[in-house]
């Protein structure tokens, strides 16, 4: 987990800027043996087997077949409010993998960071902006975007929150696991965090079998229609054994009211679904550690 004293020493300057009320817990913290993969993919890049290794329980990052987990990359922005008002109206919990740096952290995004915090869902680092996005980022710049999110979103961790990334456009490579282990703070990290639902538009005006929702927004696919591919994809997983890792934007005027048919369309189902933190993913918990 985080280290208090790093923690401290890295926020000291911001906390005038700040307002969040410290947490007391009681319980003891669990440990986490806390690294970067090596595997873009991660953690649905392979199977773990939780309890015996029966193939109904060895499925991609141990999640049920009824377990949902729904992420938001690229906020705050005045369309998280609108992301947040629906997943309150669900009663349903959310990661946010946001992209905030010096240069854009204004009282009113410190004041959806609070809305985000206060309603109980998780708060992840994306990344100071939407880069880096390839190899020819240096080691330094890499390094630097990360801290400089972290140093912003550190007092929103509670104490047996796992720090989380998820690194812009997907890319990654083993070398920028290798850099960001051996890097303090950072390597307090677990990433980068993938998905197995909403990488992009597959199908055509008949219907998709899966969706995204900025791809939605460009190609101005209707938020019924994008929510029926995410809903589509994630009937797929359940029926292949599979939980669904979501990739959702709180940027996007069609995102919100995408969610919104998509839980309507879920409450309706016979199936029973769990919704989840990114953290409770058994391989996010148990990080190559056989289960």
């Amino acid at each position: 987990m985080l280290g208090r004293r790093s923690v401290v020493l890295l926020v000291l300057s911001l906390l005038p800027l700040f307002d969040v009320v410290a947490e007391s817990e009681s319980s003891p913290e669990e440990e986490y043996r806390i690294e970067f993969s090596a595997n873009a993919r991660f953690p649905m890049d392979r199977r773990y087997c939780v309890g015996s290794r029966s193939p109904e329980n060895c499925t991609l990052g141990g999640m049920k077949r009824n377990q949902i987990v729904l992420t938001f990359d690229d906020g705050p922005n005045a369309q998280t409010q609108r992301v947040l008002t629906v997943l309150g109206k669900w009663n349903v919990p959310a990661t946010f993998f946001v992209h905030i740096g010096y240069h854009n952290y204004t009282r009113g995004t410190q004041n959806i960071l609070n809305q985000i915090h206060r309603a109980g869902h998780k708060i992840a680092n994306h990344g100071r902006s939407h880069s880096p996005l390839n190899g020819s980022t240096s080691s330094n710049t890499l390094v630097s975007y990360l801290l400089e999110t972290h140093e912003i979103i550190a007092p929103y961790q509670r104490r047996r929150d796992i720090p989380l990334y998820r690194n812009p456009g997907g890319y990654w490579n083993p070398s920028r696991a290798s850099l960001l282990n051996s890097t303090p703070v950072l390597r307090d990290y677990v990433g980068p965090i993938f998905w197995n639902v909403g990488g992009s538009i597959v199908g055509g005006s008949q219907g998709y079998s899966d969706a995204a929702d900025w791809q939605c927004q460009t190609r101005g696919i209707s938020a019924n229609a994008c929510a029926q591919g995410y809903y589509n994809k994630i009937i797929r997983n359940y029926r292949n054994n599979e939980g669904s890792l979501v990739l959702m934007h709180d940027i996007h005027p069609v995102s919100a009211p995408t969610l919104d048919r998509l839980l309507q369309r879920l409450s309706q189902d016979s199936v029973n679904w769990d919704f989840i933190f990114v953290q409770d993913i058994p391989a996010v918990k148990h990080y190559f550690k056989e289960i």
